[in-house]
């Protein structure tokens, strides 16, 4: 691919994008299919959690109404629960607060913590994008030292690896960590959808931009956007 012009690049690019969603709609409809024939089951719900942003909302709620108790009740239902039930941030709207544990072991919010702009890093200690961005986010917190504050969040659920991942990566900013892993109503509400993952909040604690992933230079792109004349 690297090698084609840049016309043939493009085309071919298209052409992948149009498999891709055509598989992606194919795991879709798999998924609803076996969700609505398999009724208050826990595979039932473990599926459905991953169509909440593939199919409408009102489905889902109608889906999610249908499960017994003791199905609703269950760690699978929590994110589907949160997804329904709680606000979920959009760009140009005002921050969430959130709480978590500091590597001291010491209970912190959010709001104490962030700084005049803010990027909070959704993150895990096995997720390669992650440590690949990590670099970049010390380049940029260095650059940005009077202006920006860096919060990662750990989506970890052992504390060990949290805790030594931040040793390995070098990390001195704020971390915060709640034990909950992916079942944590945090990156819920933040409609975090692969990590990493990052909110960049202003200083009137309005959130001006989201973006997933990692590439080499994409978080200083997005970031001298609205720093780069600080």
């Amino acid at each position: 691919f690297m090698k084609l012009s840049e016309k043939e690049k493009q085309e071919k690019y298209k052409s992948i994008k149009k498999e891709l969603i055509e598989i992606s709609n194919i795991e879709m409809n798999l998924r609803l299919n076996y969700v609505k024939s398999h009724p208050d089951t826990f595979a039932s719900i473990i599926n459905l959690e991953f169509l909440i942003h593939q199919v409408p909302k009102d489905t889902i709620r109608k889906i999610f109404d249908n499960y017994s108790s003791r199905i609703k009740k269950s760690k699978y239902a929590r994110i589907i629960d949160v997804f329904l039930n709680e606000h979920i941030s959009k760009i140009g709207e005002q921050f969430q607060d959130f709480e978590g544990f500091n590597p001291k072991g010491e209970q912190v919010i959010f709001s104490e913590i962030r700084g005049e702009f803010t990027l909070i890093d959704f993150t895990s200690a096995f997720c390669k994008p992650c440590i690949l961005a990590v670099d970049e986010l010390i380049e940029v917190k260095e650059k940005h030292s009077d202006s920006l504050e860096i919060v990662s969040f750990s989506s970890d659920i052992r504390k060990e690896d949290w805790l030594n991942s931040l040793q390995r990566d070098g990390i001195t900013w704020n971390s915060i960590w709640d034990g909950k892993g992916r079942y944590s109503e945090t990156p819920i509400k933040y409609d975090v959808q692969g990590i990493p993952y990052f909110v960049l909040i202003n200083p009137k604690g309005v959130i001006i931009d989201k973006w997933s992933g990692y590439g080499k230079g994409i978080i200083k792109g997005r970031l001298n956007k609205y720093l780069s004349y600080k």
